[in-house]
């Protein structure tokens, strides 16, 4: 008998609901597979190959859907900013290489940042991509560059959810200029600056403020995710050369230049509005979810 995997969050309700006297879905579907089954076994139109893989899919996306259909209506919605900074929000919709992304509450209202705004970065590494390149033409400058690029369009239209792509604020972010001054770019995804993850100024140029969730090395200490490796870019370029970054170390925590077109992973930032909805994880507590009902 085909089975779906409806996982915690089916078992979670059952114990909210308690005990039911009516058939469970999954029991509905699978009778509907017995029933093809027969029908393939009395020579019937349907073969048992195709059709039943097509089958298997319809019925995950099924309970895909179900999953979300629970969540909304069983748990509901609060609003992004009445959690607390450091809180993990998985992005239910998300495919990053197989995998879900999640992340973690950077920061509120932080200054020069989107009124009313949450700030978000991956709670891993991910990815890999040069900094930039010589056939950019931007030196080791952070608009313009390899990165940046990826972050203003493949990242946001492949690997997010359609409900976090549609909630993503432009941001005026702060950036090092060649000349030792400071500027602004927009974005809507970024890679995070030196300052923001709490590791001073670049020469005499600070890149904003720091995340209150870097406090100090361990707080930078990530896992990577697929194939990512343990180290991931930052958007400040070395004061004082044109070809070299700063990264940090995802096992140690501590930053350290290198050449800009060193292929490395990276981990997204993002403004979303304190107003957009989320759920709590019935499955994972203190966990939330961007669900895309």
């Amino acid at each position: 008998m085909f089975i779906i995997s409806y996982g915690p969050i089916k078992h979670a309700i059952n114990s909210k609901l308690g005990a039911s006297n009516f058939k469970p879905l999954d029991e509905q579907l699978n009778d509907t597979y017995n029933l093809i089954e027969a029908v393939d076994a009395t020579g019937g139109t349907t073969t048992t190959g195709g059709a039943n893989a097509k089958l298997n899919n319809i019925l995950q996306k099924m309970d895909d859907f179900t999953d979300l259909f629970i969540m909304s209506y069983f748990f509901p919605s609060i609003d992004l900013g009445s959690i607390p900074i450091g809180s993990i929000v998985l992005d239910y919709g998300s495919n990053f290489e197989g995998h879900q992304l999640s992340w973690r509450i950077a920061a509120k209202n932080h200054p020069g940042y989107p009124l009313d705004s949450v700030t978000l970065i991956t709670t891993h590494c991910i990815g890999r991509t040069q900094f930039s390149s010589s056939l950019e033409g931007v030196n080791n400058q952070y608009p313009g560059s390899i990165l940046a690029n990826y972050f203003s369009l493949d990242f946001p239209r492949d690997f997010i959810s359609n409900k976090m792509r549609n909630n993503l604020l432009g941001t005026q972010i702060p950036i090092f200029r060649l000349n030792n001054t400071s500027g602004t770019m927009s974005a809507r995804v970024f890679a995070p600056s030196r300052t923001e993850m709490n590791l001073g100024a670049e020469g005499s140029v600070t890149e904003g403020f720091p995340f209150p969730i870097f406090t100090d090395n361990t707080s930078r200490i990530v896992n990577a995710l697929g194939n990512a490796e343990g180290w991931y870019l930052l958007r400040t370029p070395v004061q004082g050369n044109t070809i070299n970054v700063r990264y940090v170390g995802a096992s140690d925590g501590i930053m350290w230049p290198v050449n800009m077109t060193t292929p490395l992973a990276f981990r997204p930032v993002c403004n979303l509005p304190a107003s957009m909805e989320i759920v709590e994880d019935p499955t994972t507590p203190g966990r939330y979810l961007i669900s895309s009902l």
